[in-house]
């Protein structure tokens, strides 16, 4: 998987929600190709920084993705179904697997990715995100925190707020400019008019 383009959704300062990096790639790995660890009911794969995870703890637990059954092959080569296994999230799986991962949207669609939505969501390794930040936009970095006492989060923040106050002269004149209408953000292309939204 090569990362092609990135981008951000910026949230306003009054939405709660981390700000999501959105990312452009060749091919996004099949499930098929990927090799998963299991630890407490939990899945884990990764493949070239992209990775997949589920929760499933057998029979009894089996309400998610409306019951759809899920084949998956194990490190050990073995295969495992999973039936209404349910996604889980990153800060989860990073208590129990590396390399961590943090949640991101997704496309390998260069029309989706332009209109700026369209996006699958997805997981990537941390490590990946830090290099796909450092390559598309330098002027944002990674930051980890820790959340419901101990879920290890990670997100995106602008390397002139790190602690993602939303209230710098950047984010103020980012939304100055805003299209009409309500809405929560919008995204940030770098070098691009910004108008998304």
């Amino acid at each position: 998987m090569k990362v092609l383009n990135a981008s951000i959704w910026v949230y306003k300062p009054h939405v709660v929600n981390d700000h999501v990096l959105q990312i452009l790639v060749d091919k996004i790995p099949k499930e098929s190709d990927m090799r998963f660890r299991e630890k407490n009911g939990l899945y884990y794969a990764e493949k070239d920084g992209y990775v997949r995870f589920y929760y499933w703890s057998g029979k009894g637990n089996d309400g998610g993705f409306y019951g759809r059954a899920f084949e998956i092959i194990m490190e050990d080569g073995s295969k495992k179904i999973l039936e209404g296994p349910w996604s889980s999230r990153s800060g989860v799986i990073n208590k129990y697997f590396k390399p961590h991962c943090m949640e991101v949207s997704i496309t390998d669609d260069p029309e989706a990715f332009e209109r700026g939505y369209t996006f699958y969501a997805g997981a990537i390794t941390v490590d990946l995100a830090r290099d796909i930040l450092n390559k598309f936009l330098p002027e944002w970095m990674i930051v980890k925190e820790i959340k419901w006492e101990d879920e290890i989060h990670y997100k995106v923040v602008r390397k002139d707020d790190p602690e993602d106050k939303r209230n710098t002269e950047w984010f103020k004149e980012f939304l100055k400019n805003e299209p009409k209408g309500y809405s929560l953000g919008r995204r940030y292309i770098p070098g691009g008019e910004n108008n998304v939204g």
